[in-house]
């Protein structure tokens, strides 16, 4: 008897330990993959520092300059347009390794740009990797994930973005003396190599090897990702699920998913153009028009909000579920939408000459943006990747909310100067106006994510 009770005693033991193990891998690879949002979120916010000094060095003129800034959300646009077809062609884990290599090399030739055309070629591919990673980082995290840790690693992305966004601040920072606008641009080579080198040792997605019918390394993935015994429960469920799949965008439109899909389409358009990447793009051109008595100051208060945006984000995540997705929303939309009206207010009664004025309003739109429509809007968007029953939609589902709200982002987050003057507070007004009638769209009934 004591022999069959120290025998079960190291089999469960045993069970644990490997279990533990397999938590960490998955973890860890939540962990490489998020380095995708970093990328995403570094390549974004890169520019606005570097903008300052890229204009001097190129000569660039209004309309040229914002040709320079926008010309990456053209190649976003079109990498979200294909990253569908690709990740369902050649795999989750492939897509990124393309992706890790072409964030490298591109943004060491947008360091080299000789030019305005050099530069526009490599930042527009540049926005094609941002464009992949979007939808292939938090459908493999997902697609990794046990069920029950699955909404929590799927909001390591939105954390990454973030993050990635902060970082590009103090890099900018860092070489804002020496006005080295290239070294801020080739800086993201090294997160590049440490994705690319971790995505190498990192298994395939199961779910795509099953549906392709590599039943046998789609099981010995579960097994590395500590799935153990719930390995094969777990096969048999995925395989159940992609019997029933169907192609084309046509199931979007079924009534089971028409409400949730408009919603998750109509939050990603909203949360793009109202405001978010116009901030996020001018912040220090912005701030140096307020009047702060040089570049490397704009740049470092822009870092400072970044700072604030990582940690609001990190407060939504864990307020979220406690709260629900459509408070926040209204509450946050209402907050956006008075610090917006109160920017166009500003520039509009010249009073960006009082840079604490503008700093607050520009501090208190990033905090009510990321609890609200930047982190609901990326939890509908990864609704179909967190629920196994559904996922068969996903990459329809989140590559038309991707594409629509790209097409929005490109309307608005360029801000234009013409005949000397300036339209920011036009736009921002518009933006507030946005905000007011997302909020009064916004009914009490509608899909929560999380729920069937």
């Amino acid at each position: 008897m004591e022999q069959h009770s120290s025998l079960g005693t190291r089999i469960k033991a045993s069970s644990a330990q490997s279990s533990a193990s397999g938590r960490a891998t998955v973890v860890l690879t939540a962990v490489v993959a998020a380095l995708g949002g970093l990328l995403f979120g570094y390549d974004t916010s890169v520019i606005s520092g570097a903008m300052l000094f890229l204009r001097t060095d190129f000569h660039l003129s209004d309309l040229q300059l914002e040709f320079a800034v926008g010309i990456a959300l053209a190649g976003a646009l079109l990498g979200s347009a294909s990253a569908g077809y690709c990740t369902d062609r050649w795999g989750r884990r492939w897509m990124l390794l393309v992706t890790a290599v072409g964030f490298g090399l591109f943004s060491v030739l947008s360091g080299l740009a000789v030019g305005l055309v050099s530069f526009s070629v490599a930042r527009f591919f540049v926005g094609a990797c941002i464009g992949v990673a979007s939808l292939a980082v938090p459908l493999y995290i997902a697609e990794m994930a046990p069920a029950r840790i699955r909404g929590a690693l799927v909001s390591l992305n939105q954390l990454a973005i973030t993050v990635g966004i902060g970082v590009a601040y103090f890099v900018d920072y860092a070489f804002a003396a020496s006005e080295s606008w290239r070294w801020m641009f080739a800086s993201a080579v090294f997160p590049a190599l440490v994705l690319l080198i971790g995505m190498i040792f990192l298994p395939e997605s199961p779910r795509w090897l099953a549906r392709k019918g590599f039943r046998d390394r789609a099981l010995e993935n579960f097994r590395r990702l500590g799935r153990g015994e719930e390995a094969e429960a777990e096969l048999a469920e995925v395989e159940s699920a992609l019997q029933e799949e169907q192609e084309g965008f046509g199931i979007l439109l079924q009534p089971g998913f028409r409400v949730a899909v408009l919603v998750g389409i109509g939050l990603a358009i909203f949360q793009q153009i109202t405001g978010i990447n116009t901030i996020i793009y001018y912040s220090p051109t912005i701030l140096r028009m307020s009047g702060y008595p040089s570049a490397k100051a704009a740049i470092l208060a822009a870092a400072i909000i970044g700072v604030a945006n990582v940690l609001i984000t990190v407060v939504s995540i864990l307020l979220v579920d406690r709260l629900g997705r459509r408070f926040l929303l209204l509450l946050s939309t209402a907050g956006m939408g008075v610090a917006l009206a109160l920017m166009g207010a500003a520039f509009y009664q010249k009073a960006w000459k009082y840079r604490g004025v503008l700093r607050g309003h520009r501090l208190h739109h990033f905090l009510w943006h990321r609890p609200g429509p930047g982190h609901v809007a990326a939890d509908f968007g990864d609704l179909p990747h967190q629920n196994s029953r559904q996922s068969h939609v996903a990459g329809g589902a989140v590559g038309l909310g991707i594409k629509l709200g790209g097409g929005g982002n490109i309307l608005i987050a360029p801000p234009r100067r013409r005949a000397g003057g300036n339209i920011l507070d036009l736009r921002w007004h518009l933006c507030g106006g946005l905000h007011v009638l997302l909020r009064l769209c916004s009914g009490d009934q509608g899909p929560h994510p999380g729920s069937d």
